[in-house]
């Protein structure tokens, strides 16, 4: 077979040569077509298998045998044939063992994927005693072990997981069957054997422990954790969690082991007989970094408890014992939640976004499992630990940029977002603690608003204004609860003047969210308008604090208007100055909304990055400096427009305000109308500009809509 050999592997080696020239390459692909169908392809490709040195050659050889099993040729050939090709693959297979005898991982990959395949068809009633052959290489070498280890990972890959696209119920089924029948015991023996090797040879252990993982779910538990000692298994998978190497993999063999699907009662018993609460709180206090599989394993321990207790608790008809059960059940997911709170405030985003799953599912069967306030009290601990666990994770690193997050930026955002979700849950399930813990937080806050961070007087707030959607509307409007204690608390405070921006956006969309408060409480209606019309709001030199001050406003009034004090009249006062200096003679149209941003980004003071352009002054005294884009003066109009609108002064008095609005756009359009006919180059331009005090005036009349004839003849 020397020349033939030869010109074959010249052939393979350019067929994978991207580099070669093309017409080269035509004429070796011919020849390998025409190689994988003549009819002695299959003992050409055993034999060069076994001679040539190249890996790529091998893995050519491999794929053509792979084709062939898959393809109906497999099952044309004779009986015979059949035996020679699975001897000759096991013959292969046997001559591994030692480091000299290794094949690159791609071979190896690809022979595990022929022997699958040959299972799919053969196992067990043709090749019954594949496994125990496989097994019998084992003492060759860590070769051996590694082609073992990965054929057994591609059993999983291809027949029993229903994720793969070729996956069949049915061979699934025959082939797990038969391993159950002939081999699980003999595998779960090397795999112990495998492990013991960690020392020597950790990077098969790391396999070992991953291929472990794979078959928990489907295999007879008691090979692996049996309920009695000596848990062999359990007791190497506890010390790994030790060792950096083995401790990802060692994760998710205790996390298969906890899931393993059982009846409540079993499994309830199963997870105690573990100790498996009691063995991971002594692991992390032997000082074991905290890593992400670590705490998803905590976690999924949290979670089966959790299910125990729902499903015994639950369970009909109700009965001495299940009530026991469940007893136990919901003490073991207390004696749990000490070190999944742990885990969740660990300083890694990506430990504490496993603990994630566990509590919207914990906190969200609270209320059907511990309906009562006695029964709710036994997990109030928790609960207060878990509102504290919340707000620290929700703090802004302090170098946090709003206007250009980075991917970690993004990261925490969405992390918050869910945090956000799981607290207004609690809120839910337990409002009086919600309460108490938010107004401890924002008092403590507040009463040091000079000296404490920003990002701690941000996330006080925050925890103020995620608390509402998790309360019913009757404990914003008692005015004898602790809810309308904290709205007041902020009012009197100076977080309005804050000078991080973000403090500052936060205390307007709390005051806006919670309107309800001030329909209960109209006394405190003035004091909000002002936060909105002076130096916090309306004058903020900030860009983006300006303008969106104007849009929440609008919403502000609309919401309070029913029962606004007269007061409210003065602020279009107030609003008539600012709009009487904008816009200067080059507005911002309507219909290009893209270049009021363009100018908002060129703008330092609309800066939101946590550095000094965030932390600078941010509150002018005069207007003039702080021109507002086009969009920002039709939500003032329709402010002025919603207010004059009303009952609130006058019909003269309301008509003298009128006027004060009406003359400068009415004015301005005056000019352009006396501009005449403009150049056909600039038509466009002062086409935009007259659209301006149109849609003002527009703006206007539509928010006046209600107002009496008389005001209207007034003026």
């Amino acid at each position: 077979m020397g020349s033939a050999l030869h010109e074959f592997e010249s052939a393979v080696l350019l067929s994978f040569d991207q580099t070669a020239p093309a017409h080269l390459r035509d004429v070796a692909l011919s020849s390998l077509e025409a190689l994988k169908l003549s009819s002695d392809s299959i003992s050409f490709c055993l034999q060069a298998l076994g001679i040539t040195g190249e890996a790529c050659v091998k893995f050519w050889c491999l794929q053509v045998l792979v084709d062939v099993v898959r393809q109906s040729r497999y099952s044309t050939l004779a009986e015979g044939e059949q035996a020679a090709l699975r001897a000759s693959l096991m013959g292969w297979a046997q001559t591994k063992g030692a480091p000299q005898t290794d094949e690159a991982p791609y071979v190896k990959n690809k022979f595990a994927q022929l022997l699958v395949a040959l299972l799919k068809v053969d196992f067990p009633h043709k090749w019954p005693h594949f496994f125990e052959q496989l097994l019998g290489t084992l003492q060759n070498g860590p070769v051996a072990i590694d082609f073992f280890l990965r054929l057994l990972t591609s059993v999983h890959e291809e027949v029993v997981s229903s994720d793969g696209s070729g996956f069949d119920a049915s061979v699934a089924a025959r082939i797990k069957d038969g391993m159950r029948d002939r081999c699980l015991p003999q595998v779960a023996d090397a795999w112990l054997s495998i492990l013991q090797l960690h020392e020597s040879a950790p990077e098969l252990a790391v396999a070992c422990l991953h291929t472990i993982h794979l078959y928990v779910p489907w295999i007879d538990i008691n090979l692996v954790a049996p309920p009695h000692p000596p848990r062999r298994f359990l007791e190497l998978f506890v010390a790994f969690l030790h060792e950096p190497q083995l401790h990802e993999n060692s994760c998710l063999c205790l996390t298969e082991l906890v899931g393993k699907r059982m009846d409540a009662s079993a499994k309830l018993e199963h997870l105690d007989s573990l100790a498996v609460v009691r063995l991971l709180a002594n692991v992390a206090a032997s000082g074991v970094a905290l890593s992400a599989p670590f705490a998803a394993l905590v976690a999924a321990v949290s979670l089966e408890l959790l299910d125990c207790w729902e499903r015994l608790a639950l369970r009909a008809p109700p009965s001495a014992d299940g009530s026991n059960l469940s007893a136990s059940a919901s003490s073991s997911l207390r004696a749990a939640m000490p070190l999944l709170l742990t885990c969740l405030s660990s300083p890694l985003l990506e430990v504490s976004q496993c603990t994630m799953n566990f509590l919207h599912a914990y906190v969200g069967r609270l209320r059907k499992l511990a309906p009562s306030r006695d029964e709710l009290s036994a997990h109030e601990e928790h609960l207060q630990q878990l509102l504290v666990g919340m707000a620290r994770k929700s703090v802004h690193p302090a170098d946090y940029c709003f206007e250009a997050e980075d991917e970690a930026e993004e990261a925490f955002t969405a992390y918050r977002r869910e945090v956000a979700t799981l607290f207004k849950g609690v809120a839910r399930v337990h409002g009086s603690l919600a309460q108490l813990f938010v107004r401890s937080t924002l008092e403590t806050t507040l009463d040091a608003i000079e000296s404490a961070p920003w990002a701690h007087v941000e996330v006080a707030l925050w925890l103020l204004f995620q608390l509402g959607e998790g309360l019913p509307d009757a404990a914003i409007r008692d005015k004898e609860g602790v809810f309308p204690l904290m709205m007041t608390r902020l009012l009197s405070s100076s977080a309005s003047a804050h000078p991080h921006q973000a403090v500052q956006l936060l205390y307007f969309e709390i005051i806006v969210r919670y309107y309800r408060f001030f329909l209960a409480q109209p006394q405190y209606l003035h004091t909000a308008l002002s936060s909105f019309l002076d130096g916090r709001g309306l004058r903020n030199q900030r860009l983006a604090v300006r303008s969106r001050i104007c849009y929440l406003l609008l919403r502000f009034v609309k919401l309070t208007l029913k029962a606004a004090p007269p007061q409210f009249v003065d602020a279009v006062s107030s609003l008539s100055l600012a709009l009487s200096l904008s816009p200067s003679d080059e507005p911002f149209p309507l219909e290009e909304p893209h270049l009021a941003n363009e100018r908002a980004a060129a703008a330092p003071s609309g800066a939101a990055c946590s550095g000094e352009r965030a932390n600078g002054p941010a509150l002018s005294g005069s207007p003039e400096a702080l021109p507002l884009s086009a969009a920002e003066q039709l939500n003032l109009f329709e402010v002025c427009g919603l207010v004059l609108g009303a009952p609130l002064a006058q019909p003269r008095h309301v008509a003298e305000l009128l006027e004060v609005l009406l003359t400068p756009p009415l004015d301005r359009l005056q000019r352009l109308c006396e501009v005449g006919l403009s150049p056909p180059t600039a038509h466009e331009r002062q086409h935009r500009r007259a659209a301006h005090p149109h849609a003002a005036g527009g703006l206007r009349a539509r928010a006046a809509s209600d107002s009496s004839d008389e005001v209207f003849f007034a003026a």
